[in-house]
């Protein structure tokens, strides 16, 4: 397969028709997607005829709207495949539909850019579950294939991500109501119903699709439910190497995981790795075996729980407090809790300790008394026993039953069951050591006072995190911490000074000079870690 190389699209001249967003042009998109639904299904489809129609639409703005991209986009890969019956050649159709899109995208900020990705990312899902019916020779050239094509979209995805300047909701517009119409093109060749919102969106689970549904829905919130599934993706077909002792190969793709969500900083993707990670089984399951998809999770959980994320940070440091910012970080806590119960149940005592230590020394506990005494007032509020994440529970709870509505109405009910099967445990509850010589909370390089770094040593004797995580997250520390602000300092535009985990080298060069990807070259490790030293930006 050829490289990618993704260019911005040549200067043409822009074509007054009609205006865009109004009636007469939802109604005529509305139009020749029913039309194109009818003819697609005949033997032959005279594809010409609607590309003249989309490409007028294509170009009647500077910055056309998500819906018409679609529909243009879409038109060309239907052509592509349908005399294709091969996953191979299909594969090599996403390819060139993320070229195209890539191009269409060109004069859109980054939210826009990465929502236009949906349709590749579920496309190339769609080929890994295709792949999986194959064996031999064929299965493991096709894997290869689809695990670089999703690498080159995780490339691409930083790439926008660095573009983004829409504050910390990532808003750049709404969908249009033509939204559910446009989705129909992109699912017909996979459902006779054709308007199934979990073909082009099977990673994120029924909660987060029924949002896309809602009308009004950001272009910002599409976007980040579109990095969540190429995360899911591309770490679903990492976990899967043969040969790889498995702690060795979580070890590698927890890095790899934390370097990606730091590269992202993307509130509504993290927010919904928290969503998936509260309600299991994970959609992982269609692509990956109940061992790989245990691995996945146990991945994640470090990911979330022992990193303490700057964007995450400065997003709760604000002076008016987000209400959309504090469910993600209620939902953190939700998460630490549960996870803890897993480890404890698997006897692994020292992840329970390295998980409630993180939590503990974090920024949650503190966000959280913070946020409760905003709307109770501090005199009139009694602090919790403790900061682990049971005591928090069990706080709230009390808030709750006193009438106090702090989150989400099912938030905490959705949990609170948790809290009484933990105190059937009884004394075999392990508690919050504070005077522990070496935690897991040392991974957070982010607001930490007073950490000696000789202490990496003696971690490597707890066994409770590698070496190599520990050496990269302090090396980001002593960075972040020369560059910390003030509160009152901070803006969303100077979260790019942060230091990031992993930054793709994206810098005096354009998106073609860096997004060569050759997949000749992808015969080497299946995981591919940065030196220590690229890890900053």
């Amino acid at each position: 397969m050829d490289p990618i190389i993704l260019e911005s699209p040549s200067s043409a001249k822009y074509l007054a028709f009609g205006s865009l967003g109004g009636p007469d042009f939802q109604s005529m998109l509305k139009e020749s997607i029913e039309r194109f639904l009818i003819e697609v299904h005949k033997e032959y489809c005279d594809f010409s005829a609607f590309r003249s129609i989309a490409f007028r639409l294509l170009q009647s703005s500077i910055d056309p709207p998500l819906e018409v991209i679609w529909f243009y986009s879409a038109l060309g890969y239907h052509e592509a495949i349908r005399s294709k019956k091969e996953v191979f050649d299909r594969v090599i159709a996403v390819k060139d539909l993320l070229q195209l899109l890539s191009a269409c995208s060109a004069s859109c900020n980054g939210p826009k850019s990465v929502a236009l990705l949906a349709p590749v990312v579920s496309e190339l899902y769609h080929c890994a579950r295709e792949e999986k019916k194959l064996s031999g020779k064929e299965a493991k050239k096709l894997r290869k294939e689809i695990e670089s094509l999703a690498e080159g979209l995780i490339s691409y995805i930083s790439i926008c991500s660095g573009r983004n300047d829409g504050g910390p909701e990532l808003g750049d517009g709404y969908l249009l109501p033509c939204f559910a119409d446009i989705i129909r093109i992109w699912t017909v060749q996979h459902c006779e119903t054709a308007n199934d919102l979990s073909i082009l969106f099977p990673l994120v689970g029924d909660e987060i699709r029924a949002c896309f549904r809602q009308q009004g829905c950001g272009i910002g919130y599409l976007a980040g439910g579109v990095v969540a599934e190429a995360f899911l993706l591309s770490l679903s077909l990492k976990v899967q190497v043969d040969g790889l002792p498995r702690p060795d190969l979580q070890k590698e793709l927890r890095i790899w995981a934390v370097s990606s969500i730091t590269a992202f900083q993307n509130y509504v993707f993290f927010d919904i790795l928290l969503r998936l990670l509260l309600n299991p089984p994970m959609p992982l399951m269609t692509i990956l075996s109940s061992t790989d998809e245990c691995l996945v999770r146990n991945i994640l959980y470090d990911a979330v729980i022992l990193v303490d994320y700057s964007f995450i940070n400065l997003g709760i440091e604000l002076e008016n407090f987000s209400d959309s910012m504090m469910n993600i970080v209620m939902r953190r806590l939700l998460v630490t809790h549960e996870a803890i119960q897993i480890v404890r149940e698997r006897g692994d005592h020292n992840k329970a300790i390295s998980y409630t230590n993180a939590f503990s020394t974090s920024c949650v506990p503190n966000a959280l008394t913070k946020w409760a005494s905003y709307h109770v007032g501090s005199e009139k509020l009694n602090r919790p026993n403790a900061t682990t994440p049971q005591g928090l529970l069990k706080w709230f709870l009390v808030l709750e039953e006193q009438g106090l509505k702090l989150f989400e109405d099912d938030i905490l009910e959705l949990h609170s069951k948790l809290i009484l099967e933990e105190s059937n445990l009884g004394s075999g509850t392990t508690k919050y050591d504070s005077s522990s010589k070496v935690t897991d909370a040392d991974i957070f390089f982010f607001d930490n006072k007073g950490r000696d770094d000789n202490k990496v040593a003696e971690d490597e004797d707890m066994g409770i995190t590698d070496a190599a995580f520990l050496s990269a997250a302090h090396s980001m520390k002593s960075e972040a911490n020369k560059g910390r602000k003030k509160r009152k300092e901070y803006t969303y535009e100077e979260s790019g000074s942060q230091v990031k985990f992993v930054k793709y080298k994206l810098h005096d060069k354009s998106v073609k000079d860096h997004f060569n990807i050759s997949m000749a070259d992808n015969s080497g490790s299946e995981v591919e870690n940065p030196p220590a030293d690229e890890m900053e930006e």
